[in-house]
């Protein structure tokens, strides 16, 4: 609750009697943007591309969870993060186990996902 209510502060959002309703910032405002024609990839791409500060404190996982640990709200075990396209073969055999999730950090959507269980990919 204590967290809930932080962010209603910092991100001026009105409340009303049982409702929290958010207000668009200009750091979240992709209309410009925004036409009838486009398809899911183009508006993951205009978010990819966005020079909003608030698509990138949100879009990236990094960012985004990163903030939440401070913030003290509970997020699965993450083993390694890195904003940049490391080597991350010797993290994973040093995890101690052959399960687990590892994804990139920003905007992939499913791809180069990989969801491993006693060393075999589900996906």
């Amino acid at each position: 609750r204590r967290a809930r209510e932080q962010l209603v502060r910092e991100h001026g959002l009105a409340r009303t009697q049982s409702v929290i309703t958010p207000k668009l910032t200009p750091a979240f405002d992709l209309s410009a943007g925004i036409h009838a024609g486009l398809g899911l990839y183009e508006i993951m791409r205009l978010r990819e591309e966005s020079e909003n500060l608030g698509q990138h404190r949100y879009s990236d996982k990094i960012q985004f969870k990163t903030r939440l640990m401070r913030q003290g709200v509970p997020i699965p075990k993450i083993f390694y993060m890195s904003n940049r396209a490391p080597d991350v073969l010797n993290v994973l055999q040093s995890l101690g186990t052959e399960r687990y999730v590892a994804k990139p950090t920003h905007l992939a959507a499913t791809s180069f996902v990989f969801v491993m269980r006693d060393g075999i990919n589900l996906l």
